[in-house]
């Protein structure tokens, strides 16, 4: 059963999800595939993250996925170093 603690959260993961998205666009511009498999991939971001979250109920186990994801998932669809993608993984994680 989930309580409103829960939806809350996952409403919260949403807004976190789309403020991903637009950070990252701000940094990189230039992608490896079409818009339409982009906004999939952030749909399972957040898919994933919310099962990781809900599963476990461990915040660092929910921290560490949200870094994993972002950096192994969102930011290879760009064209760009491995160092600059983990910068902005970086600063994701810490001021968002």
């Amino acid at each position: 059963m989930l309580t409103s603690y829960d939806c809350i959260f996952m409403l919260l993961e949403v807004i976190y999800t789309l403020t991903v998205y637009k950070i990252i666009n701000v940094f990189f511009t230039n992608k490896k595939i079409n818009s339409i498999y982009e906004k999939i991939l952030y749909a399972i971001f957040n898919i994933a993250v919310v099962v990781v979250y809900l599963k476990f109920n461990i915040p660092l186990l929910t921290i560490v996925a949200n870094f994993i994801f972002i950096l192994l998932l969102l930011s290879l669809i760009y064209d760009d170093t491995f160092k600059r993608k983990a910068l902005v993984t970086i600063l994701i994680i810490f001021f968002f």
